[in-house]
């Protein structure tokens, strides 16, 4: 099914967007417009709309994948190669989400990363509490004197920056 730029249906095609496919466009929107990025709202719908008549976004779950923006690009470049003029018009959005979904994907791991490193052991303080409370982060180094008593004294003099 073609679409016609001035008119934006639901990815079912019947004109009415389910509730979960309108949480996934407000997302979307949410995303792109909080990175600022600049793009067209019903644009947007048009590329959602073009993904999921070509089975390239099968479910509202794939939405955020990288590998399902990755595929969608590969059948846009087909069809532009073979002189589409529609997904011309779709294709520079389609590389902003794209960038961004693996930004944020990129972004996610480092979280994950992170917070894994920080989780605590079993048995002892949560995480958040760690990571508010108690982070294992260094904080920035402040310039203070470090006092030694004389029985540990070494030839050595202890600065701490």
């Amino acid at each position: 099914m073609e679409s016609h730029p001035d008119q934006v249906s639901g990815w079912g095609g019947d004109g009415v967007y389910t509730l979960k496919e309108e949480a996934v466009v407000k997302l979307l929107q949410h995303i792109v417009s909080k990175r600022g990025i600049r793009y067209d709202a019903d644009m947007l719908k048009q590329l959602l709309l073009w993904a999921k008549n070509r089975n390239l976004l099968p479910s509202v779950s794939t939405a955020f994948a990288v590998n399902t923006w990755d595929a969608m690009g590969q059948a846009m470049w087909e069809d532009i190669s073979k002189g589409s003029e529609e997904e011309k018009h779709l294709a520079t959005l389609w590389r902003l989400i794209r960038e961004t979904v693996a930004e944020m994907k990129g972004e996610g791991v480092a979280a994950a990363s992170a917070f894994a490193a920080l989780a605590p052991e079993s048995g002892s303080d949560s995480t958040s509490k760690l990571l508010f409370e108690n982070p294992k982060i260094p904080l920035p180094p402040t310039s203070r004197i470090v006092t030694i008593s004389p029985e540990a004294l070494h030839p050595l003099v202890l600065i701490v920056p």
